[in-house]
């Protein structure tokens, strides 16, 4: 009787190691492919930051064509205007009212070009929201 109730256990312990040994099993399965998705994930991230970096130079050519003459003279209201945001009335307005009014355009320009908020779009226009954003963010305000 003793003999058979330790056969029984011996059966237990080696069914419990075999359970132990098939969850660590799971365990090791699940981190492998996590760590293979963590690497694809900055292989992608490697290999989209150098696309970027090769469109780089071809999007601030293109800045400088369509907006070069309202960079180089310094002129914010004529560069909000070409992007899309007309300060509206500025020539008409008083001076203070017209500085209002195109710091209120260059706070909506801020937040359209910001770079999170272009993240869904295709990888060309987050180079150009970078861009335009870089320029926004150099902008001195107090000196307008």
């Amino acid at each position: 009787a003793e003999a058979g109730a330790q056969r029984a256990e011996a059966a237990a312990a080696r069914q419990a190691r075999k359970r132990r040994a098939a969850e660590e099993a799971e365990v090791a399965a699940r981190v492998r492919a996590r760590l293979e998705d963590h690497l694809r994930g900055e292989v992608s991230a490697a290999q989209q930051a150098a696309a970027k970096e090769a469109m780089r130079h071809r999007v601030r050519a293109d800045i400088e064509r369509r907006h070069g003459s309202s960079l180089r003279s310094r002129n914010l209201p004529r560069l909000l205007a070409e992007l899309g945001l007309p300060v509206v009335g500025h020539a008409s307005l008083p001076r203070a009212a017209a500085l209002d009014a195109t710091r209120r355009m260059m706070r909506a320009a801020k937040v359209k070009f910001h770079p999170d908020k272009v993240v869904a779009a295709d990888l060309a226009a987050q180079v150009h929201a970078e861009e335009i954003s870089k320029i926004l963010n150099s902008w001195d305000m107090t000196k307008l």
